[in-house]
């Protein structure tokens, strides 16, 4: 594999991850972010390739799990208040009536699924980088940071509001000294953002803080892949868009 830093500057051609140079045997594996929050996991990684690919997450289960979870809450809920019962004179005045509890747990579902969807792929070296480059199905967003770094602190948080509305995007992280690059680019060159669909590179951006600002909120930086020409599509329903906000 040619130098990843003069790739990252210079822009690299298309399919350069192809090269089977520095492939090994490096088993890919799930991490635990610093917020414990963040829960990593993989979405559109097949479970072929490179040794110790991560296992598909199967983010459809834990949610269908959560609404039926829920939905026993509820109907607890319900029965302490005797709305089983048919006894209206059970219920006082001015509680929640079954409209209401159903609109609650409507939205804690919501909730509930951006939690799920808000996951960020930790990539702990340029062996992992270049699995999740050849392996992934789907669009994927790639931030390039270093912890000291207060920009790439903010890339991050943007990064996880972004995975819960974006489901059919990946998101991942790497920090700069694990993939190769050098120092004065791990100083001086992050935080950069790069852009794949199906291994080739269409999108490279480096010190993105430098280009919309260092405070920039999540819907900015949409806008600003949508002037690239690098068009993020939303899987949230109304619901579950103002849950999130």
């Amino acid at each position: 594999m040619a130098n990843l830093e003069s790739r990252i500057l210079d822009g690299p051609p298309a399919g350069y991850c192809s090269s089977s140079e520095d492939e090994g045997e490096s088993e890919l594996k799930v991490v635990k972010d610093d917020d414990a929050h963040q829960a990593r996991v993989t979405n559109g990684f097949r479970n072929t390739g490179v040794k110790g690919v991560l296992e598909d997450y199967r983010r459809s289960e834990d949610i269908r799990r959560m609404e039926g979870q829920a939905k026993e809450r509820a109907i607890a809920e319900m029965a302490k208040r005797g709305m089983l019962s048919g006894r209206k004179e059970e219920v006082p005045d001015g509680d929640v009536d079954d409209d209401d509890l159903e609109a609650i747990r409507q939205r804690r579902l919501a909730e509930m699924r951006c939690a799920v969807r808000s996951n960020v792929l930790e990539l702990d070296s340029k062996e992992q980088l270049l699995s999740a480059i050849e392996e992934c199905r789907m669009l994927l967003v790639i931030h390039i940071y270093e912890n000291d770094i207060a920009a790439c602190h903010h890339v991050n948080v943007v990064f996880k509001t972004l995975a819960g509305h974006y489901e059919n995007v990946q998101f991942c992280r790497i920090r700069a000294n694990v993939s190769g690059l050098s120092k004065e680019f791990c100083s001086r060159g992050v935080p950069a953002i790069q852009v794949y669909r199906k291994e080739q590179l269409i999108g490279n951006f480096v010190r993105i803080d430098n280009t919309i600002g260092d405070d920039f909120r999540a819907p900015e930086l949409v806008e600003f892949f949508t002037s690239k020409g690098i068009d993020l599509i939303s899987t949230l329903s109304e619901d579950e868009e103002d849950a999130s906000d």
